[in-house]
């Protein structure tokens, strides 16, 4: 390779470019930067002899390297005799884009798992930067929601006064205290991690009565779903927080029927 310019022009297969534009938005990461931290986290492993099979619906992806990247792919490029550039980032973005996507999220977000981990195994409290307000936080654990999309961080939050989930990509600014946690409870925190659940449904139940129609639309609306305790005839008990019902059920409108708990029904009733 003779000469090595910043600008990088790569084509991609369409469902890998997809991958990276659906991060940038979903992440809130520019492409800019998303690549280059791509680049951070795969530049050495990639594999030049690897044979990549060609597809059909291409789309092309331009970002630059910033300067400190730029000398290490100088590097890397002399040292594994790199030809073909485009094809050493084609490689790059594949092997970013064969991991899922909770997995994405863990390495995009790093330094905020290390330090979360970090506090998470001495016992430590954090003050966590989430959506642009300072936070005293406990941390427990990081887990990965159904369908392995997206992360979150289980803990107890000072300033609500109560146990929360916070999605990782949202935690901007993390540091460990020198403060042990006082809200630990072993039995708690177990159920929830083996219960997991980003709205906390678990040992929450609400009581919903649906129309012929409603259930039908019930069993095929899948998504956010909360989990079926039992059901006599058209009265269903859901595992569900209130949080979680105030996002599934309105699509029911007239078909669903909120009946317990007196304070959701209510709410469901003014709405």
């Amino acid at each position: 390779m003779n000469e090595i310019e910043s600008k990088i022009r790569v084509t991609l297969p369409e469902y890998i470019y997809n991958f990276i534009i659906n991060d940038e938005k979903d992440f809130e990461i520019n492409k800019n930067r998303l690549c280059n931290m791509i680049f951070e986290m795969y530049g050495e492993s990639v594999e030049i002899k690897e044979h990549l099979p060609k597809t059909k619906y291409n789309k092309i992806l331009q970002f630059n390297l910033s300067n400190n990247n730029l000398d290490i792919f100088v590097d890397i490029a002399t040292r594994k005799e790199i030809e073909n550039k485009a094809d050493y980032f084609r490689k790059l973005f594949f092997m970013y884009c064969d991991q899922p996507k909770y997995k994405r999220e863990q390495q995009i977000c790093k330094s905020t798992v290390i330090m979360a981990e970090g506090a998470i195994k001495s016992r430590k409290k954090l003050k966590i930067k989430y959506k642009g307000e300072y936070r005293i936080v406990e941390p427990y654990f990081i887990a990965s929601e159904n369908g392995e999309t997206r992360n979150y961080l289980f803990c107890y939050c000072y300033n609500n006064k109560e146990y929360r989930n916070y999605r990782l990509i949202n935690i901007k600014g993390v540091s460990i205290l020198n403060e042990s946690v006082e809200h630990y409870n072993e039995e708690y925190i177990k159920n929830i991690r083996d219960n997991f659940d980003p709205y906390l449904s678990y040992g929450s139940r609400i009581k919903v009565k649906f129309s012929e129609c409603g259930i039908e639309q019930m069993n095929r609306v899948m998504i956010n779903r909360p989990k079926i305790i039992e059901n006599s005839g058209d009265i269903y008990t859901f595992e569900c927080s209130e949080l979680k019902a105030r996002l599934y059920f309105p699509q029911f409108l007239g078909n669903a029927e909120i009946l317990e708990p007196k304070e959701l029904r209510e709410w469901f009733r003014h709405e």
